[in-house]
């Protein structure tokens, strides 16, 4: 398969014919806002669901969310409103621009602790069909990845992989569980993907010595922005160690999934992909992105994610 190599990598190929062995790729899943079903990979839409498997929940005492409240940041909303607005949103058509304001009910810590374990919400399913460079165990064909609505340590949401055969769903989940409340950056508008494999290369301190500095890290850099599966990790909020072994087997994690904002008109852009860098209009806290990792020996163990 050809891989799209933006242009400041092609010069930087050229200038330093030693850097195409350290060449890595991750897939940019390009999302776009639109009304995708559960048989379509896509970001935030329906999944497809065995309806007689259960429905993650997230059992966390959510005692980050509480402080979150508590530092003065806003309530949660009811679920029901975040998707109420939305709908009415879209059914305005594509020619409304701006940012949602989402005019929901507030919902108290004490409502959340009755309701018992929270549902998690939809955030992506990717089919191997459409996506090259598909991550999966051998013989499946179907990711899906759900997470918490609610606010967790470090501001990140806690999140589930399933990997599955879609072709053994034959009496799809129609309505699955919803949450009482969530908070609305954590809620990914319905997006469709064009996904593009492409060509990338490790940090600086990687690369050997006679390497560093061939790749400026402006415009583009050596790492892709935005949705991606796979590919590098650039290093995240200061301070903050990525995680780099697994936790059952100690073999090393690698990127599974990064969410961020997209590349819009910049270098990683390939002319007639649509470009919409922030449609699933995620609001994670801060700019650094959210990685999900995988054990490089096992995808049966557990993952770890960072920012």
């Amino acid at each position: 398969m050809k891989l799209f190599l933006p242009g400041h990598l092609a010069e930087a190929e050229a200038a330093a014919p030693g850097l195409v062995a350290h060449r890595g790729a991750a897939t940019l899943l390009n999302p776009r806002r639109g009304d995708p079903s559960a048989d379509d990979s896509s970001i935030g839409g329906p999944l497809r669901w065995p309806g007689d498997e259960p429905w993650p929940h997230c059992g966390d005492g959510h005692e980050a969310w509480s402080a979150y409240v508590a530092a003065g940041k806003p309530d949660p909303i009811a679920y029901t409103e975040v998707w109420l607005g939305r709908l009415a949103f879209l059914a305005r058509g594509r020619a409304a621009q701006g940012v949602l304001a989402v005019a929901g009910r507030g919902v108290t810590a004490e409502e959340i602790r009755a309701s018992g374990p929270v549902p998690m919400i939809p955030v992506a399913q990717l089919y191997r069909r459409d996506v090259p460079g598909f991550i999966g165990p051998d013989g499946t064909d179907l990711m899906q990845l759900l997470w918490c609505p609610l606010v967790h340590d470090d501001h990140c949401p806690a999140p589930v992989v399933v990997w599955r055969v879609a072709g053994e769903v034959t009496a799809p989940l129609s309505r699955p569980p919803r949450p009482l409340a969530v908070e609305p950056g954590l809620v990914p508008w319905p997006c469709e993907l064009t996904p593009l494999r492409a060509v990338e290369y490790p940090l600086d301190d990687v690369l050997p010595p006679e390497l560093t500095g061939v790749i400026p890290p402006w415009p583009g850099g050596p790492i892709a922005p935005g949705w991606k599966l796979g590919g590098f990790a650039k290093h995240g909020v200061p301070g903050v160690s990525p995680p780099v072994a697994c936790g059952e087997c100690g073999a090393e994690l690698r990127p599974l999934m990064s969410i961020g904002r997209g590349p819009g008109d910049g270098p990683w852009r390939l002319t007639g992909v649509p470009a919409e860098p922030d449609a699933p209009e995620l609001r994670l806290g801060g700019s650094h992105p959210f990685r999900i990792y995988h054990c490089s020996g096992d995808l049966g163990h557990g993952l770890a994610w960072s920012r």
